[in-house]
């Protein structure tokens, strides 16, 4: 029920249930905390967010997917380095990880280390060749392959000059 009010974009909603399971049920499983950091950080608030994400992680340490949550998070908050380092430990998890690589680029990027965001988009647009064009990348909710494809040559022509 917590993920259909997800999926209607009804966080506030997701929340409550969830809070509501762990309160019921005397704790959260590691889906329940992923759920709730994204229900919280879709919700606006950050730090309830980065602390379900940071739980997740010391519950399962080998998923990408979270480290890539924590990153984006992180992001949000500008904390640009250490949304570097979940990035680094989501592709340690997973090397295949798009979007993970595709973000460290754009946050090498911003910090000016433009020979490393190249090499990152170069390396997103290789992973890219694994999928077909319609495929949607996971965690991206709803990017399409040859979508993230157009958006990385561009950065990369920008990221030239």
């Amino acid at each position: 029920e917590a993920q259909a009010r997800y999926d209607q974009a009804l966080y506030q909603e997701a929340v409550e249930l969830l809070l509501l399971r762990c309160k019921n049920g005397g704790g959260a499983d590691f889906s329940t905390m992923v759920l709730l950091a994204k229900s919280f950080a879709n919700h606006s608030d950050l730090k309830s967010a980065l602390k379900w994400c940071d739980q997740a992680i010391k519950v399962n340490r080998l998923n990408a997917a979270t480290h890539y949550l924590r990153a984006t998070i992180l992001q949000e908050q500008g904390a640009n380095s250490e949304a570097i380092h979940s990035l680094k430990q989501a592709l340690l998890m997973d090397s295949s990880f798009v979007l993970a690589e595709f973000n460290l680029g754009i946050l090498l990027k911003h910090s000016g280390n433009l020979r490393d965001a190249q090499r990152h988009f170069k390396a997103t647009l290789k992973l890219l060749g694994t999928y077909d064009d319609n495929d949607i990348l996971p965690e991206s909710e709803g990017t399409t392959a040859s979508g993230m494809r157009v958006i990385v040559s561009s950065l990369m022509a920008d990221t030239r000059h």
